[in-house]
């Protein structure tokens, strides 16, 4: 996996195994960084990008498990169970 972020903060990612490459908000820039930062914890990642932005647990949450989703479903990440 490539790991790119732009100045503009667009987030690129690429993957070598299946050889698709995704672009994606500043947005999902913070959520990658965040659960990178919290051993891809979620819940965790959601706790503070909530602090930080000053939002609802519950909606960074949901919103980041939707990022979560859209990154395993392009092959960029794999998600344990």
């Amino acid at each position: 996996m490539e790991v790119k972020v732009l100045s503009s903060g667009e987030l690129i990612l690429a993957s070598r195994a299946n050889q698709k490459e995704g672009h994606f908000a500043p947005l999902a820039t913070a959520m990658w960084i965040a659960l990178r930062q919290f051993n891809g914890n979620p819940e965790d990642a959601a706790a503070k990008l909530s602090d930080v932005w000053e939002e609802e647990f519950h909606s960074v949450h949901s919103i980041l498990l939707e990022q979560i989703g859209e990154w395993r479903d392009g092959g960029f990440i794999e998600v344990a169970h």
